[in-house]
Formats: C-alpha cells, sequence, structure tokens
C-alpha cells in the first residue's frame, strides 16, 4: 500500500533535518585524492578543506 506523495514528503523533509555522523577510515583501497573529491562533491567543500580533512584522516586514521 502506497501511501499518499504527502507523507513521503514531510518525512524526506524530516529526515534532512537531522545531523549526520559520518566515518572516515583511513583504509588502503581509496586514494587520498578521491577522499578529497568525495569531501567535495558529496559534502560541498572548498578544495582546501578537503584535502586539509582528507590529511587529517589519513595521518590520524
Amino acid at each position: 500500500v502506497d501511501r499518499p506523495e504527502t507523507d513521503r514528503e514531510h518525512d524526506e523533509e524530516k529526515a534532512t533535518e537531522r545531523p549526520w555522523i559520518v566515518l572516515v577510515w583511513n583504509d588502503p583501497i581509496n586514494l587520498m585524492s578521491y577522499v578529497s573529491f568525495v569531501f567535495q562533491k558529496v559534502f560541498g567543500y572548498s578544495r582546501e578543506k578537503a584535502d586539509r580533512l582528507m590529511l587529517d584522516v589519513h595521518h590520524k586514521g
């Protein structure tokens, strides 16, 4: 049974209001450049901030 569109829209709005917790692991699979790219594309960070976060993950785990 499908719910009316208004209920789905309301649920989506509520879901985006909640903060997200994102864990980034220092793994041997993903290149540092790729991690920086993901920070930029997914989170909208500038290249400088994305690189800074990537290096933080790289050095601290």
